[in-house]
Order: structure tokens, then sequence, then C-alpha cells
């Protein structure tokens, strides 16, 4: 659902004005299904508005975050010690 908000965003917008527009840039990129729950959800509409603001201001953050997820499903051991030894992908981001 979400891509690089680099793509077609104005340089010269104001930052609150081109976080707007890359917001409705991904909200037009719903299928008609989530289109129609974002319309009528307001959690569902919720979710979908911070996971976006969050995307804006981190967006490696949760490619990062998913790409764990991946690594480690549920081996929570794992993911710790990968943590502690410096080895966890969330460490690459910072």
């Amino acid at each position: 659902m979400f891509t690089n908000m680099v793509a077609a965003i104005p340089l010269n917008l104001p930052p609150a004005e081109a976080k707007q527009a890359w917001i409705e840039q991904e909200l037009a990129k719903l299928t008609d299904d989530e289109r129609a729950r974002y319309a009528t959800d307001a959690f569902f509409r919720g979710i979908v508005r911070t996971t976006l603001e969050q995307e804006w201001r981190d967006p490696a953050g949760l490619a990062t975050a998913r790409e764990a997820r991946e690594m480690y499903g549920n081996d929570f051991e794992r993911e710790l010690a990968d943590l502690e030894t410096g080895r966890h992908p969330l460490h690459r981001s910072r």
C-alpha cells in the first residue's frame, strides 16, 4: 500500500502541505474495498492515517519493522539476541 514518498511531491510545498499531498497520493492507492471501509469505518481510517503519518515521519522505520517481522516471526528469543548483539535490522536504520 505504501511507497516511496519522494515520487511526485512538488519540492516547493511547505512541510504540512507536502505531507498532506503524500497522504492523499497513498490514499488514492487503496482498493475499492479499502476505500469504502476507509469512508465508513472510523477505526480503520484511524489505523490507516496513523500508519501513513508514521511512515511520513520515519519511512525507514516501518520498512525495518516489516523486515524484522519477516525475519523473526514469533522467534522472540532470536530477535532479542540479535537486538542485544546489534545484528537486528533496527540497528541498521539508526
